[in-house]
């Protein structure tokens, strides 16, 4: 790795702050150095921080698109985010540069959809079994929330949270399941099913979190109670996420500025979601 040509003083008030050349062989796995803004990054900072990207990859990863775009040929101005991400690793690293996108031969690019879904299917699941192997056979809690997606699809993700060998809490995503029912039986269900692809039990279960809505907090048919009769040391904690936010949107309906501009946004997307011509007109 070559050393930025200009290491200049950072001053900060009364207190001097300077980059060091020879962190870079202390810490040359993930260390970066920005010559344009003169400060040091992590690698995943350097690399997706906004402005790191003269050719305009700086936005496509929090741009909410699909994992596939439309236009995927050679002339699209946005490839999708699996070409497009590629094309950052490839410019980058010359050793995967030399070998993808043009520098491959034609039947084996690996970029077909099918391919895609291949490739980030197996980077899925090798993660997770990181985190399955670093959970052990240690107890541990879930996070649970459903909600539909663009596709008019009822989804449900599920976070583990657990303290690794370190003594550390750690929180980690582990499915997003699709739901053909809501009611607490099935959820628990599909819960019990995600378990068994990882070799995960209920038994283990220390801690239950989710929203209050009655077929998840219920205290006779919902999801945690349908749990408790089965391990009683699953412990429900009403999700503070949720508990701020009500308390937010309580706060902000006393506000009448707030209240109005809320209720106008909301009649304002109704009109124009529910006809086809209003969309095409906006």
């Amino acid at each position: 790795m070559s050393y930025p040509p200009d290491i200049r003083n950072q001053v900060d008030g009364t207190r001097k702050q300077r980059f060091i050349a020879s962190w870079f062989d202390e810490f040359s796995n993930w260390l970066e150095y920005s010559i344009e803004k003169d400060a040091a990054y992590c690698l995943y900072c350097f690399l997706f921080t906004a402005g790191y990207s003269e050719r305009g990859h700086d936005t496509f990863v929090f741009e909410g698109l699909a994992f596939r775009a439309n236009d995927e040929s050679e002339n699209s101005l946005n490839q999708g985010n699996f070409l497009e991400l590629l094309k950052v690793l490839a410019s980058c690293n010359e050793e995967i540069n030399n070998v993808v996108l043009k520098n491959a031969p034609n039947n084996l690019r690996l970029t077909s959809p099918d391919i895609q879904k291949d490739i980030i299917n197996a980077a899925a699941t090798e993660t997770t079994k990181v985190i399955i192997t670093d959970l052990r056979d240690d107890f541990f809690s879930i996070l649970v929330d459903e909600c539909r997606d663009v596709s008019i699809k009822e989804q449900m993700g599920v976070v583990i949270s657990y303290v690794n060998g370190s003594g550390c809490v750690i929180e980690r995503f582990i499915g997003l399941v699709h739901v053909h029912s809501t009611s607490a039986a099935s959820l628990k269900k599909d819960i019990e099913f995600l378990f068994s692809t990882y070799g995960l039990s209920i038994s283990s279960l220390r801690g239950q979190g989710y929203d209050g809505a009655s077929n998840m907090r219920g205290e006779f048919n919902g999801l945690k109670s349908l749990i408790l009769k089965e391990n009683s040391s699953a412990y429900y904690i009403h999700c503070f996420a949720y508990q701020l936010q009500f308390i937010l949107v309580a706060i902000a309906k006393k506000h009448s500025s707030i209240s109005s501009f809320f209720s106008t946004v909301t009649r304002l997307v109704n009109v124009i979601g529910g006809s086809c011509k209003c969309r095409d007109m906006l």
